[in-house]
């Protein structure tokens, strides 16, 4: 006979055995609520920055290694009113950087080059007397000395000139290095051009296809490559400038010379495959992947560098919790980058801007700040927007003033305002330039480089002593900064 109730036995038996599945179910429904509540705070955030002109971009946000966010902001072109999407491909400018990186190190693993070898047993064309004191180690780490070839002068000069790597590395390779290799840690562009100079000797081929080779063709990054201008590019986003008279399209550059230093294009989605690959040994041995995010040297604050990595401190501003950070940025013409890498928990932001400038940097750390349950301030207008609006319509000293009064609507960035000094520096605006750098250090008064971009606006203004106070006051903050050093004693000589 058929019992319609089971004995009370039976059903606590049966409630026992479901209930760890039950639990199991919630835990994943609020695992995935979490996810989609994080996600939405993470859309707003970025929208707010977008609807207040101060990003335009894609971005990919993974939470404990799962993707909760990928999703474009703003136009990939304006003219032609085309939106970015998780697929459109960016110039990363220096995220080139940790690829490069990565390529050296797979020479090394397989005995093909040594990390302490000289550069002279790579490039044996490089003047000998500067090569043989020069290790791989020390090109990796920007301690190599070799003055960097991105200077204003020559990027205003040479920017549309085609070179072989050869010819761009003869630019700098004859004028004395900065310092002594291994004395001090000064960012260097050339010291990466370098790097994938050693690629080409070392394996006969060019560095574009040692790239493709060795790294993008195994992880599958279809969407990433080496850019060429004048190849037709799916996807493709124009790089744009903000000026004081709104968004112009980016001067042009021959993407030759930022070669193994920043020539590379991706999408935030190859970017995730390369951030994986990264916790496997598909490329590389766990020994040689643990050296790229191995601190060799301090680099400004409280941060240090790897190989083609830099490696930080995150620290929440509610909890005060301390993120564990590898991290990149770029900038090129038209586009900046930001990788971020919290490896305690696989979680991972990528943001990728067509706007030369873009807050990418508060975007971040406010994404950050969502995936560890604080939730981040809602982003304001821009200070440097507002200040280049009031300068176009109501003069310098109106514009400072009416700032300074109404600071507290606006948001303040360093980057933004050193962006916009510079935009007026370059037009020879100097008046503007000035005053705007001062503002960047009423606002940011411990910051190296805002003293470092007076001092430049001061010597173009020919105000000698000044721009030597500017330049010792940056030196103070950053005792390892070439450029002030080089331009007092430059100054000193007049």
């Amino acid at each position: 006979m058929w019992h319609v109730d089971p004995p009370q036995t039976h059903l606590r038996s049966a409630a026992a055995r479901c209930f760890p599945v039950v639990v199991a179910l919630l835990l994943s429904l609020n695992a995935l609520q979490s996810a989609e509540t994080k996600a939405e705070s993470i859309d707003r955030l970025l929208q707010s920055y977008a609807d207040t002109g101060r990003f335009q971009g894609s971005v990919l946000v993974a939470d404990n290694g799962q993707v909760i966010l990928q999703k474009g902001y703003g136009m990939a072109n304006v003219e032609l009113n085309v939106p970015n999407r998780p697929e459109t491909k960016f110039r990363v400018g220096s995220l080139t950087k940790q690829f490069t990186a990565m390529l050296v190190l797979q020479l090394a693993a397989q005995g093909r080059v040594k990390l302490d070898g000289r550069l002279c047993d790579y490039v044996p064309e490089y003047p000998k007397a500067t090569a043989e004191r020069i290790t791989l180690h020390h090109l990796l780490t920007h301690q190599s000395g070799i003055p960097n070839y991105t200077t204003p002068e020559f990027i205003a000069r040479r920017s549309r000139d085609f070179f072989t790597p050869s010819e761009l590395a003869a630019v700098f390779w004859d004028r004395p290095l900065d310092f002594e290799p291994g004395a001090r840690c000064s960012y260097s562009n050339s010291g990466y051009h370098m790097l994938g100079l050693v690629v080409e000797k070392v394996t006969g081929k060019q560095y574009e296809q040692a790239l493709r080779e060795y790294i993008l063709d195994p992880l599958e990054m279809r969407d990433t490559g080496y850019d060429h201008s004048e190849a037709v590019l799916p996807n493709r986003a124009s790089g744009y400038t903000k000026t004081p008279d709104g968004l112009q399209n980016s001067p042009f550059a021959n993407m030759s010379i930022p070669y193994s230093a920043g020539g590379m294009y991706s999408t935030v989605q190859d970017l995730r495959k390369w951030d994986a690959a990264l916790y496997t040994e598909k490329l590389l041995g766990k020994k040689y992947v643990d050296l790229l995010f191995e601190p060799a040297v301090k680099f400004g604050g409280d941060r240090a560098y790897g190989y083609g990595w830099m490696l930080s401190t995150w620290t929440l501003p509610v909890s005060k919790q301390a993120l564990r950070v590898q991290e990149h940025f770029g900038g090129i013409n038209g586009f900046s980058s930001m990788i971020a890498r919290l490896p305690d928990d696989r979680s991972l932001i990528v943001v990728l801007a067509n706007i030369l400038g873009s807050e990418w940097g508060g975007a971040t750390r406010g994404i950050a700040q969502v995936l560890y349950g604080e939730q981040p301030e809602t982003p304001k207008p821009s200070l440097a927007d507002a200040l280049a609006r009031g300068i176009r319509e109501r003069g310098i000293d109106t514009a400072v003033a009416e700032c300074n009064q109404r600071r507290d609507k606006y948001d303040a960035s360093q980057e933004e305002l050193n962006a916009l000094g510079y935009l007026y520096l370059r037009a020879g605006r100097l008046r503007e330039a000035v005053e705007v750098f001062k503002v960047n250090i009423e606002i940011f008064p411990n910051r190296w480089n805002v003293y470092d971009s007076l001092g430049e606006a001061y010597s173009a203004a020919g105000n000698r002593e000044l721009a030597i106070e500017s330049y010792r006051k940056a030196l103070e903050r950053n005792p390892q900064s070439v450029t002030a050093r080089r331009a007092i004693a430059e100054l000193e000589r007049k």
